[in-house]
């Protein structure tokens, strides 16, 4: 996950539950197995995100 310039490389999501990534605060909220949510909160300019297993449900930007 890239927020702002700033690269977090982690094997698990949970690795940056809590962090501050680009100053933009990160939480995440499991919802069942290997689902859940990522929250992002902060000014953002930039962001990218990827890897072999993931999935993207639904991207909602909200102000």
């Amino acid at each position: 996950m890239e927020i702002n310039g700033v690269l977090e490389n982690v094997q698990d999501f949970s690795d940056i539950e809590g962090k501050v990534i680009g100053g933009v605060n990160v939480t995440l909220t499991s919802v069942s197995g290997p689902k859940g949510v990522l929250n992002l909160q902060g000014m953002i300019t930039s962001f990218s995100i990827g890897g072999q297993e993931l999935r993207i449900d639904h991207i909602c930007p909200r102000k």
